[in-house]
């Protein structure tokens, strides 16, 4: 039985006005996420990418899907 090979992406997710507190765009990362799910890709975890004093800079999603 053949093993299923994984192609992995990172994505980088700016969260502008970070230094009055973050401001996401839910909608837009909710539309991109869904068309990276249309093509196949599935998020796996997601991290914030802090630049100190608990302040988050950037969010790194993590997504695979099987390789074509």
């Amino acid at each position: 039985m053949p093993h299923t090979q994984w192609e992995y992406m990172v994505l980088d997710v700016s969260v502008a006005g970070f230094w009055l507190g973050p401001n996401l765009d839910g909608d837009a990362l909710t539309t991109k996420l869904n068309e990276l799910g249309a093509q196949g890709w599935e998020a796996l975890g997601l991290s914030g990418m802090a630049i100190g004093q608990g302040r988050t800079k950037d969010l790194v999603i993590i997504l695979k899907r099987g390789r074509l």
